[in-house]
């Protein structure tokens, strides 16, 4: 159990999907501000600081995001944005940051219910900062929310639905049901030999 238990603990945070595909793909110089041009450009030079530990300079382009998709003819902009910041602050220790991002994402998404999977990606996040929080209810909560999503998308991928099925495992973990645990470890672990190795992010 303590082996599964670490290997949790080691999850990468989720941004959002979309995202994390653009940075993956494009990459992300380390001073990219004289040519942002756009929320997504701002967005993956934001990642690309923060998977290089540059938590100072990635929190100030992933807020030229935020600005920037506030104007955004994509519903979805705004969301991503709160979001990633929030995985950020989360990452630094402003929790309460952290929670304010996710909960506005959160009311965004519930308005235009267009990006399930972003919605379960940043209720994912929000369970893992309960859970670090000890609000082991709100954890589970939006844990039992993000996994319910996930198990309800076509096109969702294996690592998506393991990812938080090991959150809430670890929620229950910490709630001292350990039969719980154990079965979402189990059902996480078959669900990794089935699909592969653990995704990058969840973001």
């Amino acid at each position: 159990m303590q082996r599964r238990l670490d290997r949790v603990l080691a999850v990468p945070l989720a941004c959002s999907m979309a995202a994390a595909v653009l940075a993956g793909m494009l990459g992300a110089p380390r001073f990219v501000s004289a040519q942002v041009k756009t929320w997504t450009d701002a967005l993956v030079a934001g990642l690309g600081l923060q998977r290089q530990g540059h938590y100072a300079e990635a929190e100030r382009e992933l807020r030229s995001a935020l600005e920037l998709a506030r104007t955004s003819s994509d519903p979805a902009a705004l969301p991503r944005a709160m979001n990633c910041l929030g995985v950020l602050k989360q990452i630094r220790g402003d929790y309460a940051a952290a929670d304010a991002l996710y909960r506005k994402a959160i009311e965004r998404y519930a308005e235009r219910p267009a990006a399930p999977l972003d919605m379960a990606s940043v209720l994912l996040n929000q369970a893992r900062l309960y859970g670090a929080q000890g609000r082991l209810q709100d954890a589970e909560a939006a844990g039992q929310n993000s996994l319910a999503i996930f198990r309800t998308q076509p096109d969702v991928d294996r690592a998506s639905v393991a990812d938080a099925l090991d959150a809430l495992a670890w929620i229950h973990f910490q709630q001292g049901r350990y039969r719980d645990a154990e079965s979402g470890y189990e059902e996480s672990l078959a669900l990794r030999d089935e699909g592969g190795p653990r995704g990058d992010l969840a973001l």
